[in-house]
């Protein structure tokens, strides 16, 4: 198999989607919090000690001040990161539905490795030749989404794609270079759109929520 069984991505979805809660509901805490803080000093300067205070900086303490602005940025950031990511998905999901109905044709593996991940977790990098009307190109890409693998998994699909083999490619038409040896769309990637929705959801209601208040 080019990649886990249908159970294996089916674990791997549940747990990408879990992350997400968790990273969301960790973000919405925080940000919960740090409103919790400010409101408790907007309601110490308002009281009698603290008169000066309020009639020299009013518009600093009715914006919120320095805590306000960083958590405008903080919001921008997170939710561009979110929206970006989404959209990049989106696209990933569009290419992978389209590359069932590419023509075909046939890519010879020119290198196979395995490589080292974040801590226990491995990739692989697969690198083939294919020609398309009379030209050559170069591609290295096995699926569409991301592929994070166990070291056994890693390995055994390198020695699967070893150098000299010869395999179906399908080959966008309008972008040559544009390939794939595994057309369709697959768990992770249905795995990591979930991420980026739940993400984005999360991040885009904390950025509304700063600039409604």
């Amino acid at each position: 198999m080019l990649l886990p069984d249908r159970r294996d991505t089916i674990n791997n979805s549940h747990k990408t989607i879990f992350a997400a809660l968790c990273i969301t509901l960790f973000v919405v805490f925080c940000y919960k919090q740090s409103h919790r803080v400010r409101d408790s000093a907007a309601t110490s300067a308002m009281s009698p000690t603290a008169t000066a205070t309020v009639t020299i900086e009013p518009e600093l303490q009715r914006r919120g001040g320095p805590q306000t602005i960083f958590g405008l940025i903080f919001s921008f950031a997170l939710a561009g990161f979110g929206l970006f990511g989404l959209a990049c998905q989106v696209r990933e999901l569009l290419r992978a539905r389209a590359s069932i109905g590419w023509p075909a044709g046939e890519a010879l593996i020119t290198d196979a490795r395995v490589v080292r991940g974040h801590r226990t977790s491995y990739n692989t990098k697969i690198t083939y030749r294919y020609n398309h009307r009379g030209t050559e190109y170069t591609g290295r890409r096995l699926i569409f989404g991301n592929l994070i693998f166990t070291r056994e998994e890693a390995e055994s699909l390198v020695e699967r794609f070893a150098v000299g083999t010869r395999w179906e490619v399908r080959i966008c038409e309008a972008r040559p270079q544009l390939s794939v040896l595994h057309p369709g769309v697959t768990g992770r990637l249905w795995s990591s759109l979930a991420f980026f929705v739940v993400f984005s959801i999360g991040s885009v209601y904390i950025l509304i929520s700063v600039v409604v208040k």
